[in-house]
């Protein structure tokens, strides 16, 4: 499963701005980090990345985004299965990857809400 990254929004500010200190490179960074988790995962394993706000919640992450110079959207599920949008400063997001044994009457990666719903239905 690879996170969806939409499209880049033109910089604001960047010229105060180094390219590693904007918040598309840390979406790059989280993007080459989940790549490098891929490839440690068995043909029976696949994986989610979630969100932990500061109570503890989870939200699964369908779509990571950003814009410039420091903001990330996140669109997902929370635990309660609703969609949600998330704007924050990149300093304030915490990220999990996760790895779970597949189903084997799993739906296609297309059609499947994610890890969380995964626990739901394990409990």
């Amino acid at each position: 499963m690879e996170v969806n990254i939409t499209p880049p929004v033109p910089p604001t500010n960047s010229n105060n701005s180094t390219s590693e200190s904007l918040a598309s490179s840390f979406v790059e960074r989280i993007n080459q980090q989940e790549k490098e988790f891929e490839k440690t995962l068995a043909d029976d394993e696949e994986y989610s990345l979630l969100v932990m706000l500061h109570d503890g919640s989870l939200i699964d992450v369908d779509v990571l985004g950003y814009q410039n110079p420091d903001m990330i959207t996140i669109e997902g599920v929370n635990e309660g299965n609703h969609n949600i949008k998330l704007l924050l400063h990149m300093y304030n997001v915490q990220l999990i990857l996760v790895k779970f044994k597949k189903e084997s009457d799993a739906l296609p990666i297309e059609n499947k809400i994610g890890y969380l719903q995964h626990i739901k239905k394990n409990k």
